[in-house]
């Protein structure tokens, strides 16, 4: 990677990435994704966050190179904590690269900048059904999602824009609890937007190979466990899910 590309994973991301007056690159390592967006004319300013200290200085360091500190911030922190109206107002943002519950606390610590946003863009590891089901509950739209393989792994890339107004809780655990269990209850058919949706703007093949790759893991450890098993029915159904998704983009591909 370098100042003028991204792995690919976080080039999937960018290429989502609307022209943008101020983004903030939320857990931004060394700030390669504002670094690209600017040296590629996408954003006009941009504030860099990260909790950890040490990527944050080399963030700042690639900056001063690159000769953006007038127009990059960076500041130490969790999310989007510590951003006042001292501030430029954020047109858009990135979360990349950490867990999917991680990346919904960060949405719901700051839901009142999110939601003044044009676009933001999430790019998670993990629990991405609990994901959109949270994004849809507190009034985010997914315009769009993409997937790649890179060294031998999957990702997701989403494009999310605020809508309207949603549910409200009085705590993140609040929240988490509430997604646990309404996602749990869903039938086969209503659980496939939330596990393996597809979007016709997808890259068709790494969407099939995904699907394929995971029935295939999946089938391969419920063939080793037995009915009576502990997790056995949790495989199942969400194998069973995958097979619903698979046979829904099928049926649009032909």
């Amino acid at each position: 990677m370098n100042k003028y590309s991204l792995s690919k994973r976080l080039g999937m991301v960018a290429d989502m990435i609307e022209v943008s007056d101020c983004h903030a690159d939320i857990g931004c390592d060394h700030g390669f994704m504002a670094l690209y967006l600017m040296n590629n004319n996408r954003i006009n300013k941009a504030i860099c966050t990260d909790i950890n200290a040490g990527p944050l200085e080399r963030a700042k360091e690639h900056i001063e190179k690159d000769g953006y500190s007038d127009k990059i911030k960076t500041i130490l922190t969790d999310g989007l904590h510590n951003i006042d109206e001292s501030f430029p107002h954020i047109t858009s943002a990135t979360i990349c690269g950490m867990g999917g519950l991680m990346g919904v606390k960060i949405l719901f610590d700051r839901e009142d900048l999110f939601k003044k946003m044009e676009h933001f863009y999430l790019q998670l590891q993990s629990d991405l059904n609990l994901v959109r089901m949270y994004l849809e509950i507190a009034g985010y739209d997914i315009e769009e999602e993409n997937v790649t393989k890179e060294e031998g792994k999957y990702y997701t890339a989403m494009k999310v824009k605020p809508y309207k107004e949603g549910l409200k809780f009085t705590s993140l655990d609040e929240l988490v609890e509430y997604l646990k269990k309404e996602v749990n209850i869903l039938s086969i058919d209503e659980a496939v937007k939330y596990y393996y949706p597809f979007y016709e703007s997808m890259d068709k093949e790494a969407y099939e190979d995904f699907l394929n790759f995971m029935i295939d893991k999946y089938e391969k450890v419920i063939g080793q466990m037995k009915e009576n098993s502990n997790n056995y029915s949790e495989v199942y159904r969400e194998l069973e899910i995958m097979k619903k998704a698979r046979g829904i983009f099928e049926g649009k591909a032909c």
